[in-house]
């Protein structure tokens, strides 16, 4: 997201992790942390990204999700 953009696409990260709390959407809320975990990681904001990557990751172990759980270990790697 552009500087510009990176407000709003912040404000529906979080609007999104709440709904899927709140409708109790695991897998939905593990998705919505590695989406923002990647953009963080695009912009540079490397510790955020970090701490979203593992919070999914953590999600996708308890779900059992093999193929998410490998994605989001990429990225952690990546992320030194």
């Amino acid at each position: 997201a552009s500087t510009r953009q990176r407000p709003a696409a912040e404000g529906a990260f979080e609007e999104g992790l709440s709904l899927a709390r709140e409708i109790e959407c695991p897998y939905g809320e593990a998705r919505l942390l590695h989406a923002h975990g990647r953009m963080l990681a695009e912009v540079g904001d490397t510790e955020p990204a970090r701490e979203r990557l593992e919070a999914a990751r953590v999600i996708f172990r308890r779900l059992g999700a093999r193929k998410d759980i490998e994605q989001a270990e990429l990225m952690l790697s990546a992320l030194g």
